[in-house]
């Protein structure tokens, strides 16, 4: 648990302009990943189907952690 909290730390050390861009660039990531879910769930199963994809698919499609 403390090397977790150590990590999340250490990656918003630096200026505070640096942490405010951090900040600001996890927020419109997890934003952007959320409104390509959205999308994705809006589609019939025979969509995701024609475009290779399941239900199940579509968090790790929209965090970018499915490859082809």
């Amino acid at each position: 648990m403390q090397q977790i909290e150590d990590t999340e730390i250490t990656a918003l050390n630096g200026t505070p302009e640096e942490t405010t861009m951090k900040i600001l660039n996890r927020a419109r990531s997890w934003m952007k990943s959320r409104q390509t879910a959205q999308e994705l769930a809006n589609l019939s199963n025979e969509t995701l189907a024609d475009i290779g994809l399941t239900r199940f698919d579509i968090d790790n499609v929209a965090r970018g952690l499915r490859t082809r």
